[in-house]
């Protein structure tokens, strides 16, 4: 499978919703660490194509090197990193300092915080506390990401 594949708009966006009914159905199974991981996966998902509906691109390759060539500088689609997706949005200079800013900001520094890829190799189960607050500022995050720019 090449490195780029299951790459394009509608690839992404389909799986992002895919993950989020699979942390759904996880937290209903009390798989608390297993519905962390995928509701992680969810917002990867939906960056990567919110970002390639903004710049009219319909896959990854030719969104980053778009991108690329637009700053002068290397930009890695290829990241697990929902900050550093979330950056490329180019919003959060440009959110208030209402609630709902201040909400989405803490909602990202949370989920990008407690989640990354390595929680596929974790033993932990995780708790139910943990599994909700995840799931409560993931929401907060796609929400924000589905009706941002």
């Amino acid at each position: 499978m090449s490195p780029m594949a299951f790459a394009g708009r509608s690839d992404q966006a389909g799986a992002a919703e895919q993950r989020r009914r699979d942390a759904t159905t996880l937290l209903s199974g009390k798989r608390w660490l297993g519905s962390i991981y995928m509701m992680g996966y969810a917002i990867e998902c939906a960056l990567k194509a919110k970002l390639m509906r903004i710049h009219d691109e319909l896959d990854l390759t030719k969104l980053q090197a778009k991108l690329s060539e637009r700053r002068g500088t290397a930009i890695e689609l290829q990241t697990h990193s929902l900050e550093y997706l979330f950056n490329l949005l180019e919003v959060k200079d440009r959110m208030s300092d209402s609630r709902e800013g201040i909400a989405v900001r803490n909602a990202l520094a949370y989920c990008n915080s407690k989640w990354s890829s390595e929680l596929r190799y974790s033993r932990r189960d995780g708790t139910e506390e943990e599994c909700t607050d995840f799931l409560e500022n993931a929401e907060r995050l796609l929400t924000f990401i589905a009706g941002s720019v």
